[in-house]
């Protein structure tokens, strides 16, 4: 829900309307509108541990995919679930730079002990979890299935972070097929 805050916000694709309120919500939308994060906005700690809650729930399911006897459906929750991990990732390292990365289901305690990762081990974690799903993942599913995630959103989205890498020709094999 706070995603718009950080991103669209910021862009030429929507514009702070209240830029004369001293209501306490439109001046944190201004400070983030004219690029002046702090600390105290709460939409960035949100959008931080919304985040770092949907890793540790996909961190969860691929720590528990030994319950799945059949391969193809344990390939698809493992590609679906690395898809959502590299997504939240790319977003945090695109907002924040180096992050912190965990692969495994830890503690809040934990989760605060860890150091932030180098931009570079951030996106080689995400491209490996997309290159999983795009390998692993079914091209589509049944119409009582849509929604899912496919081969085709993890080649997509591993397209686009190639071409914010300025990996363009990776990026343009993947988009021509």
């Amino acid at each position: 829900a706070t995603e718009w805050m950080l991103t669209e916000l910021r862009s030429d694709n929507s514009m702070q309307q209240t830029t004369g309120s001293s209501n306490e919500f439109n001046l944190n939308l201004n400070d983030l509108d004219m690029f002046r994060p702090h600390a105290s906005i709460p939409a960035i700690y949100d959008y931080w541990y919304a985040s770092y809650q949907n890793i540790s729930s996909a961190n969860a399911v691929l720590a528990n995919l030994n319950v799945v006897a059949d391969e193809n459906l344990r390939n698809q929750y493992e590609g679906e679930a690395r898809f959502i991990r590299a997504y939240h990732y790319f977003n945090l390292v695109r907002l924040f730079g180096p992050v912190f990365i965990t692969t495994e289901v830890i503690s809040p305690i934990e989760a605060r002990m860890k150091d932030r990762s180098p931009v570079s081990d951030v996106y080689e974690l995400i491209m490996n979890d997309l290159e999983f799903g795009a390998d692993k993942l079914p091209a589509t599913y049944h119409a009582t299935q849509l929604g899912r995630v496919t081969s085709w959103a993890a080649k997509t989205m591993l397209a686009k972070v190639y071409m914010t890498l300025n990996q363009l020709e990776l990026a343009k094999n993947l988009l021509l097929d």
